[in-house]
């Protein structure tokens, strides 16, 4: 996926150039009305310093860490503003493992949105960056963000990760990762797409439409004109580019920029079709363009069939390259619907997308005895099932999501979060294994 998006963005850098400063196109069509949206989740909205659990923004994907010359330079750190923390060290107390490693980071990172990430935990995990703290998290499985701030320095960084001891009450599944996964630091200017929400309709006249919601957000500390646009790929090779959005972007707010992308003879996702539309969008700030983030529309049919039909169980075990084959053979076998018994990794959902594969998704809700029923659990079940499905409502494959492995039952806390997922998405929710 990380090559391929790196490869597209390439190719659309001259087109981009050409676009922005050449040549005339399209004028830009914009929704009419005020259709309804849901889950544009803007990252703002949390206080910092928080974790934000599960609501990730755009990851830099496209980044191809093997074939870009800057990566073979060795500075990509600085070029692509992605940085893994690595080499930790660990020290035990009575009741965790503190892991701490040192990152090295150039001037050219100080006064841009930098966020630490870490793709999750086996159990709580507390987060500093220099001794300052950031933030905490709960889920043992989705991943975190926490907002860096002003707290960064050039050169040499402590980041300070303590990992709790104990097994998750809410999530009590055999779990065989690392005790800390990935972790890394990534950077957007200022001027950023802080969040996206695309939906897709067709017509009477059988035209399709991609409603594509991009929010932006102003890091500065007074109004500044911002633009965002986008580019979108046809299935046959063929661009469209749309004249980008200027407003007035309030001080260390977000702005939403919207656009209805008309396709004509849209193409369905399918299992046995599953059609992609590429998007590039980006943003345009001070004359030039800042950032441009790749992501992908599809039409995908109302009426999926998840709750008749029968799904296989499966949960990645392995890396990207030996899953995706595992895929494939399964397709082979005629297997097209998959159900999940946690959130899985954030690559698995694309490869889904791209082979066509259908999953039904199922938040990190395991819990024994009594939990599923008492009350106090239950502001963490609703965090837990809300998390799950902003971080992936927006791909094809999801045709349906599960609360628990458990039977809802008289359950209290349980049926709260079943409610909770039946408001967020009016498709069928599962309420049963």
């Amino acid at each position: 996926m990380r090559n391929r998006h790196f490869a597209f963005c390439i190719l659309h850098f001259a087109f981009l150039s050409m676009l922005f400063w050449s040549s005339p196109v399209s004028a830009q069509r914009l929704m009419a009305g005020n259709p309804q949206t849901f889950g544009v989740t803007p990252r703002t909205e949390i206080t910092y310093p928080a974790a934000v659990e599960g609501l990730c923004p755009p990851r830099p994907d496209f980044f191809s860490y093997s074939t870009s010359p800057v990566a073979q330079r060795g500075d990509i750190a600085d070029e692509f503003f992605y940085k893994p923390v690595t080499d930790f060290t660990t020290e035990r107390t009575d009741s965790s493992t503190i892991y701490t490693a040192s990152v090295m980071l150039s001037a050219r990172w100080l006064g841009r949105s930098t966020r630490i990430h870490t793709e999750g935990a086996r159990r709580t995990h507390r987060v500093w960056i220099n001794d300052i703290y950031l933030g905490c998290s709960t889920d043992s499985r989705l991943p975190s963000e926490f907002s860096v701030g002003t707290n960064l320095v050039e050169n040499m960084n402590r980041v300070t990760i303590e990992v709790m001891d104990g097994a998750d009450p809410v999530s009590t599944l055999p779990d065989n990762r690392a005790a800390l996964t990935e972790v890394y630091f990534v950077s957007q200017p200022m001027a950023h797409i802080a969040d996206y929400e695309i939906r897709s309709r067709i017509d009477s006249l059988g035209r399709g439409y991609l409603e594509l919601t991009i929010t932006i957000e102003n890091g500065y500390n007074m109004q500044r004109p911002i633009a965002a646009g986008c580019v979108v790929t046809m299935p046959d090779g063929r661009t469209n580019g749309y004249i980008p959005i200027e407003k007035q972007v309030k001080a260390r707010s977000t702005e939403k920029f919207k656009f209805d992308i008309e396709i004509q003879n849209p193409k369905i996702w399918s299992v046995s079709s599953p059609n992609l539309y590429p998007i590039l969008m980006y943003v345009r700030f001070g004359g030039q363009i800042v950032e441009y983030v790749p992501i992908r529309g599809a039409f995908v049919a109302e009426q999926n069939g998840a709750q008749e039909r029968e799904a296989t169980r499966f949960n990645v075990s392995a890396d990207r390259t030996a899953t995706t084959k595992k895929l494939k053979e399964l397709k082979k076998e005629g297997i097209t619907l998959l159900a999940t018994d946690y959130p899985q990794p954030s690559w698995f959902y694309d490869v889904c997308d791209e082979l066509g594969i259908e999953v039904i998704e199922c938040a990190n809700i395991h819990a024994e005895g009594d939990i599923n029923a008492r009350p106090e659990f239950t502001a963490e079940f609703e965090r837990r099932v809300e998390a799950m499905y902003r971080r992936i409502h927006q791909h094809p494959c999801i045709v349906s999501y599960r609360a628990s492995t458990a039977e809802m039952g008289t359950n209290y806390a349980l049926w709260r979060a079943y409610l909770k997922l039946k408001e967020l998405d009016s498709r069928g929710v599962l309420r049963t294994p």
